[in-house]
C-alpha cells in the first residue's frame, strides 16, 4: 500500500510533537534513510519519528544485535531483547532523541488500511533544534526510564520462540526464561528498576544468584 495520510484511518489525530531517535549524531537536518525493517521498493528513503518519548529512548541503543523492542502486559514499558551481551557491551551504544514537527510526516496505516499503526514517517529533510536534542549516556538511561533490557543466552527452542514473539509478554512467562538461563535480565543485574510484576515470579534462590553475578567492568 502507497503510505499517505489521504489512505490512513481518516480518524487519527496528529500529535503535538513527534521524537526520532539515533544513535548517529545529527547536524540541523535529519537525512531520509532506509530502514531495515522496510524494502527501499516499498517505502522508499524515510524518517521515522513516533509520538511517544518513553519508547524513542529504546531506539537510542538499537545496535545489530537488538532483536526487537516489544510490551509487557500491564506495563507502559518496552521489553528490548537483544543478542550477544559481550558484543553490545563491546560496543557500548549511546544516542540522542530529537523532537520533530509532526507537520512534515505522515501517518503509516495498517496493511488493511482501517487503522494506523500509530508510526509516522516523512520523505523529506526534517530540521531539528539542537537545543532541544536529548542525550541518552547508553543503557542505564534508558533502564532509568523504566524499559527492561534482556540478552539472549542460547538460541531459543520453538516454544521459547512462540512466547518471545507473542505479544505483550506475561510476566511469569518473562521470569521463567530468566531463571532457566535463556535471558539476562539487565535491570535485575543492575538494580536499575527491574519490573516488580516480573520479580514476583523470580525465587529467592535465583535472586541470591544474580546477586553474586559478578558484572564486567564499565567500557
Amino acid at each position: 500500500m502507497k503510505i499517505s495520510a489521504k489512505n490512513a484511518f481518516p480518524n487519527y489525530e496528529r500529535p503535538p510533537v513527534l521524537y526520532h531517535a539515533s544513535m548517529s549524531a545529527i547536524g540541523d537536518q535529519i537525512i531520509p534513510r532506509p530502514n531495515h525493517t522496510c524494502t527501499r521498493e516499498e517505502y522508499g528513503d524515510f524518517v521515522f519519528a513516533g509520538p511517544n518519548l518513553d519508547a524513542a529512548y529504546c531506539y537510542t541503543i538499537k545496535t545489530k544485535e537488538m532483536i526487537s523492542v516489544g510490551s509487557i502486559e500491564g506495563s507502559r514499558h518496552s521489553a528490548c531483547l537483544f543478542q550477544s551481551r559481550e558484543k553490545f557491551m563491546e560496543q557500548n551504544p549511546k544516542g540522542s532523541i530529537y523532537p520533530v514537527d509532526p507537520k512534515h510526516f505522515e501517518p503509516v496505516p495498517t496493511k488493511d488500511g482501517l487503522n494506523y499503526t500509530g508510526e509516522w514517517i516523512s520523505r523529506k529533510l526534517i530540521p531539528i533544534d539542537p537545543n532541544q536534542t536529548i542525550t541518552v549516556n547508553g543503557i542505564e538511561d534508558v533502564m532509568a526510564r523504566g524499559h527492561q533490557v534482556f540478552f539472549l543466552t542460547r538460541q531459543p527452542n520453538q516454544s521459547e520462540t512462540e512466547i518471545l514473539n507473542s505479544g505483550p509478554m506475561k510476566p511469569k512467562d518473562i521470569a521463567a526464561m530468566v531463571t532457566n538461563g535463556l535471558l539476562i535480565w539487565e535491570n535485575q543485574l543492575r538494580g536499575i528498576k527491574p519490573q516488580a510484576d516480573i520479580m514476583a515470579h523470580i525465587g529467592d534462590s535465583f535472586r541470591q544468584h544474580v546477586a553474586a553475578y559478578h558484572l564486567p567492568p564499565p567500557q
